[in-house]
């Protein structure tokens, strides 16, 4: 198995771990401190990612790519690179706290909608989590480290790990009859977790000498800061027009139906699994190939990533959007997925927009583009901010759900045939056909599929198989003739290799 196909597999096992695991949690927490409870943690997780989000995201696909590129060839400026980064991620979280500690009383007194909770309780509560979870902002740029390393498998034991104990602390913190706020302690205990993990497991790529000390080099930041001004940009961009629904919903609805809004989105993002495991695993290769300069590779592996991205992932997705109805009764009520059905449908094909331009995105920055990526995401902001606004305020969270889908629209049309066209060399008519046949494929199996289901009963566990069984079967036909030649012969040679492993006899024969 190749590293790539290595790096892959583990970040979705990875994925789909957290996954099982957040509906768990949620489950507990909204049956045992209830609805208002729930919609104050999951207000803390949006304002961790509204302050951390933009520096997160711009900053460690930097490293990421500043590492892949000087790894082989220039380890010194690498050990310069992680000592000011070092510095420049923790001095950051220091200040997020203090600012956080400062905010939060004009969040809860002022912006949420709480109707039943101690407001007291609410701000140490918040306060408790917000400590922790802005950790966020520092653990990434470990997990960069190994990205850049080609290694995913320290970032997927730090993640599973941290969230593993975050839930069975949760549950049981719960069971002994914990309110919020010591429940909001473990949650921020459980964030410290990870970092120990990270210490040990990096070990294998950094000396302790370099991976615990602080430094400040000119000569990074002189070649680093264009590209990750250009990431910075978009990352702010990214993270408004992403936390905007939220944002919105979190003023105008009470605080348990931002919640229950939030946990629908948040899945539908965790079941993005296969869009950010096979992009940040396929980022440092992107990188190594265009500092190479091979082209001709570089496309190669450029339309696999693609295939998988879109084509290979559209299964899982349609698993997702058929099932959600069914795992929201299990953690809501019947009321509540029946009320959410329209809307965790359209956050789901949102989520698949984003992993189609995905490829392209990751390509762009492997090439240095980063200002090729802030053009689209301040074109997709402008023009979508006052779309979701205005969707929100008149269809509410089913608005919500189709203001993503504008947003990422916006991208499929503008970003990717650019990437195309100047990291590619390859004319945008070709990105316009490849999407609008996988598009109508997707609809013609999918699409019809769930309206089947919905129009049956979307929340039986037969009617989800038959109709999701259906519709794999007719897109599994249709998407194998829009795989590339090159994909075919990846599925031939992984066909050739399992029924060789685990079927000698037939090869022998």
């Amino acid at each position: 198995m190749s590293k790539l196909s290595r790096n892959i597999l583990y970040n979705l096992v990875g994925q789909g771990l957290l996954l099982v695991l957040g509906f768990v949690a949620t489950g507990v927490t909204y049956r045992q401190l209830g609805d208002e409870a729930l919609g104050l943690i999951y207000a803390g997780y949006m304002l961790n990612t509204v302050l951390v989000g933009a520096l997160v995201a711009g900053l460690s696909r930097t490293v990421v790519r500043e590492i892949a590129h000087n790894l082989k060839h220039n380890a010194s400026y690498v050990d310069a690179l992680i000592r000011t980064a070092n510095l420049l991620f923790w001095a950051a979280y220091a200040l997020l706290v203090l600012l956080v500690w400062l905010l939060i009383p004009w969040v809860v007194e002022h912006w949420l909608n709480i109707h039943t909770m101690d407001i007291g309780l609410a701000i140490r509560s918040m306060r408790m989590m917000m400590a922790g979870s802005l950790l966020g902002i520092v653990t990434p740029f470990y997990s960069a480290i190994a990205y850049g390393n080609e290694n995913t498998g320290i970032s997927n034991i730090a993640d599973v790990t941290t969230a593993v104990l975050r839930q069975i602390g949760t549950l049981i913190v719960i069971s002994l009859g914990a309110d919020l706020f010591m429940t909001s302690v473990w949650i921020a205990f459980s964030f410290f977790v990870a970092l120990p993990i990270y210490w040990v497991g990096l070990q294998r790529f950094v000396t302790p000498r370099v991976l615990f000390s602080f430094g400040w080099s000119r000569q990074v930041l002189r070649e680093s800061a264009g590209f990750a001004s250009g990431m910075l940009l978009v990352s702010m961009t990214n993270v408004i027009q992403g936390q905007l629904d939220k944002i919105v919903i979190s003023r105008l609805l009470p605080v348990g139906v931002f919640g229950y809004y939030t946990f629908a989105a948040n899945t539908a993002e965790r079941a993005g699994a296969v869009r950010a495991a096979i992009g940040m695993a396929a980022m440092p290769s992107f990188s190594s190939q265009a500092a190479i300069g091979d082209l001709n590779a570089l496309r190669a592996q450029y339309i696999k990533v693609q295939d998988l991205m879109s084509i290979a992932a559209v299964p899982v997705y349609g698993l997702a959007a058929f099932a959600f109805p069914f795992l929201l009764k299990l953690v809501f009520s019947a009321e509540i997925a029946t009320h959410l059905g329209p809307t965790s449908a359209l956050l789901v094909f949102a989520t698949l927009l984003s992993s189609v331009i995905s490829g392209a995105y990751n390509l762009a920055i492997a090439r240095g583009q980063s200002r090729l990526i802030a053009r689209s995401s301040i074109a997709a902001l402008a023009i979508s901010m006052p779309v979701s606004i205005g969707l929100i305020w008149r269809f509410g969270l089913t608005g919500a759900g189709f203001s993503l889908v504008v947003y990422w629209s916006y991208w499929c049309i503008d970003l990717v045939p650019r990437v195309y066209r100047q990291c590619l060399d390859l004319p945008a008519r070709d990105w316009f056909v490849y999407l609008s046949r996988v598009l109508l494929a997707t609809t013609a199996t999918y699409g019809i599929g769930w309206i089947v289901l919905q129009a049956w009963n979307s929340l039986s566990i037969p009617a989800i198989l038959i109709t999701y069984s259906a519709a794999t079967i007719s897109f599994a036909i249709a998407g194998y003739f829009l795989l590339s030649a090159g994909s075919k012969q990846s599925i031939y040679r992984l066909f050739a290799f399992l029924t060789q492993r685990h079927f000698p006899f037939a090869s022998a024969g």
